[in-house]
């Protein structure tokens, strides 16, 4: 996601902190880290034209991201733009997970943005996965860093539940960017 506009940047007025680049070019880079993608856009910075296509989430009326069009329940499966999510629990041992879980400035569920190498759940836990609940205890209105502090203060249990929402695939592969439209490059 965008962490950071110069002052500079040539499209400082179409991009926004915090969207999701999903597509360079036509070509899909949303399980992409943000390392390959600076690296996609540098490589390709002799162009004349470069599409950068990005998700961006809509604020609620209160100025927070909602979960649900018609409620604010924490479990509901859709959010405010229609896109669609599947809730997963994950069993994560004892012990430090290495994970980084990050808050939008404006609110909403904290996700995950960066997965180390040593991280025990790294096979069923995503990027951009977003953090619901510890141990059914619901954390979908925490800041990030309340919910690491829970999940650290929970490290010396044999294990822990951590229960995620993330957002529904297409049917070709490519995360869908609403509930109506299979893919954002169609």
């Amino acid at each position: 996601h965008v962490t950071e506009i110069k002052e500079h940047c040539p499209i400082k007025d179409e991009i926004h902190l915090w969207d999701k680049v999903v597509a360079i070019d036509g070509e899909d880079v949303s399980k992409r880290d943000p390392i390959q993608i600076t690296k996609l856009l540098a490589s390709k910075i002799g162009q004349e034209e470069r599409k950068i296509t990005v998700w961006r989430e809509k604020a609620a009326r209160d100025g927070r991201l909602s979960a649900n069009k018609s409620s604010p329940s924490p479990f509901s499966e859709e959010n405010t733009n229609g896109t669609s999510f599947e809730t997963i629990d994950i069993i994560a041992p004892g012990g430090k997970l290495g994970l980084i879980i990050d808050s939008h400035p404006e609110g909403g569920v904290a996700h995950v943005t960066d997965i180390k190498e040593h991280c025990p759940i790294k096979d069923e836990i995503h990027l951009w996965d977003k953090v619901v609940a510890i141990d059914d205890e619901d954390v979908s209105r925490r800041e990030a860093v309340e919910i690491s502090k829970l999940l650290a203060s929970k490290s010396r249990q044999g294990k822990r539940k951590i229960t995620v929402w993330r957002e529904k695939a297409a049917r070709n592969g490519i995360l869908s960017d609403s509930g109506s439209s299979p893919s954002p490059f169609s």
